[in-house]
């Protein structure tokens, strides 16, 4: 079996096939129609944990899906988890930057009502639980994670290939008590591993970043980083209930053995991202 194609964005989708099985809904928020997708097991049973996923720019829920293999959804199936794909409104998430304009900021969407009102949802049609929910956001997605760990919806946060925007890029304090594990590829191109400008394809700059070990030195409330384990093809930093990987090479992309990237993006990584971050939730 060959390995899942991930789509580069919502343009590049002509003549490419999703595994079926999702449901598909919209809610209208401030006048706004919101849309998500999500995936509910053969046997949910009540109070089963959400999992969101969120989508990096120009990208969607399908896209979502593939880039994680479909392994959430595979995991629903053991796990009872319903697991949510939202859609940003626009190309990107009103995900709290300064260095970014786009019509969801301008149009001051909230993301966190979003969020809210899909929980709502979830609980009162599949008596899904209102406690044990997640968060996982890759790239601009995981850029709304940052913001969003400021609130109290999740139970814990993943995030891929972000860092945490410099404090003159973004509209919101750092002070959240989440669990949060960061996943970060050293090769990242795109969201340099080591901070600073994030340039975007037309070559002008999306504002500041923080490097990684700095978001994740401001995320645990800590002052220097631990000593990290070496494992197979990353390094891992504890402190408090929060982790670091720090992947080696690999460009903007979310880890999995089971997919492939488009090249502009960079090298993919056989390390299983997914299954990291299942166990990591299972944990707290």
């Amino acid at each position: 079996m060959g390995k899942i194609v991930v789509p580069q964005t919502v343009n590049h989708l002509e003549g490419i096939i999703f595994r079926e099985g999702i449901l598909k809904r919209s809610f209208h928020i401030d006048g706004t129609e919101r849309h998500f997708s999500y995936y509910v097991p053969a046997n949910l049973k009540k109070d089963a944990k959400i999992i969101f996923l969120a989508h990096g720019s120009h990208c969607n829920g399908d896209i979502m899906r593939k880039a994680t293999a479909y392994s959430f959804e595979e995991a629903a199936e053991t796990e009872n988890m319903i697991v949510v794909y939202p859609d940003s409104f626009g190309p990107y998430w009103n995900d709290g930057r300064l260095g970014r304009v786009h019509i969801a900021r301008e149009t001051g969407i909230d993301e966190e009502k979003f969020f809210r009102r899909i929980i709502h949802y979830m609980s009162s049609v599949y008596r899904a639980s209102n406690k044990d929910i997640f968060f996982g956001g890759f790239s601009n997605g995981g850029a709304l994670g940052f913001r969003l760990s400021q609130t109290d919806l999740f139970k814990g946060i993943a995030l891929w290939c972000i860092n945490l925007p410099s404090e003159d890029n973004r509209e919101y304090e750092v002070g959240g008590e989440v669990p949060t594990i960061i996943i970060n590829n050293t090769e990242d191109r795109m969201v340099p591993f080591g901070g600073g400008d994030l340039i975007g394809s037309d070559g002008k700059s999306r504002g500041r970043f923080d490097s990684t070990y700095e978001s994740f030195l401001k995320v645990s409330k800590a002052d220097a980083l631990p000593e990290p384990s070496m494992e197979a093809g990353y390094k891992r930093y504890l402190l408090n209930k929060n982790i670091l990987l720090e992947i080696y090479k690999g460009g903007h992309v979310i880890p999995h053995p089971n997919t492939s990237w488009p090249a502009g993006l960079g090298s993919g990584s056989t390390v299983d991202s997914v299954k990291i971050i299942l166990d990591y939730f299972r944990g707290l």
